[in-house]
């Protein structure tokens, strides 16, 4: 959130909102001197947040144009976390541009800025040491902060513009080895499949069967198929 505020920033920021700032970068936002406190918000803070948006979706449509020019079997793909109504506060929105982002920090044209149209797959890092809604209930946890949660919001906000992998953090469950294999099935069964982070952890925590065992016949990814996505 603290970047980038640098002279040409400050310029194109300026020529696309169409005025000069008086104060910058109070005008946009300004360190709380409180250590750990939310930064303090100016009057054209969230316009600052669309702008940067549409910096990265910009950016992103180019790379495209770019490697797809260069060779046309090329996919494109990203990795972004899955805590997308806070994920503003690095500059991009990876949601489709057709879901409308309902949020007080997002101006009523933030949604343009989605870049998940620019992608043949999208994966979102589902981070949570806890699988499914049904667990966080019984552990007297946030149902939010789950695999289950993270990857249904995940297709939600893509709307079907881009097969999305939920990812897991392996760490998470070491010493767990029954809940990692519920954390797989849950990110399969709530997405179109799942990303691991990483191998390392596998052999770390010897949990090679615990994928064979998932998968034990053929696994099909949707961005392979030339076509599905159009279909869909």
């Amino acid at each position: 959130i603290y970047a980038d505020f640098s002279p040409i920033t400050r310029a194109a920021f300026e020529k696309w909102l169409g005025k000069p700032m008086a104060h910058w970068p109070q005008d946009v936002l300004d360190v709380n001197p409180v250590p750990g406190d939310p930064v303090r918000r100016g009057p054209y803070f969230r316009q600052w947040l669309e702008f940067r948006a549409r910096v990265i979706s910009e950016f992103l449509r180019e790379v495209r144009q770019t490697v797809r020019g260069v060779r046309p079997d090329v996919q494109v793909a990203a990795y972004v976390g899955s805590w997308f109504m806070s994920y503003y506060d690095v500059g991009v929105n990876w949601a489709s541009e057709r879901y409308p982002v309902s949020a007080p920090w997002a101006t009523p044209a933030y949604s343009e800025a989605g870049y998940a149209e620019q992608l043949d797959w999208l994966m979102t890092g589902c981070y949570y040491p806890v699988a499914t809604r049904d667990q966080a209930r019984a552990l007297g946890r946030n149902e939010g902060a789950t695999v289950e949660t993270a990857a249904v919001v995940s297709t939600r906000v893509t709307a079907n513009a881009v097969p999305v992998y939920a990812g897991l953090y392996a760490a998470n469950y070491e010493g767990r080895p029954a809940d990692f294999a519920l954390a797989m099935d849950t990110a399969v069964r709530r997405s179109a499949g799942v990303m691991l982070f990483d191998c390392s952890y596998l052999y770390d925590y010897e949990w090679w069967p615990i994928v064979s065992s998932a998968f034990q016949r053929p696994s099909f990814s949707p961005h392979a198929c030339p076509g599905l996505l159009a279909q869909i």
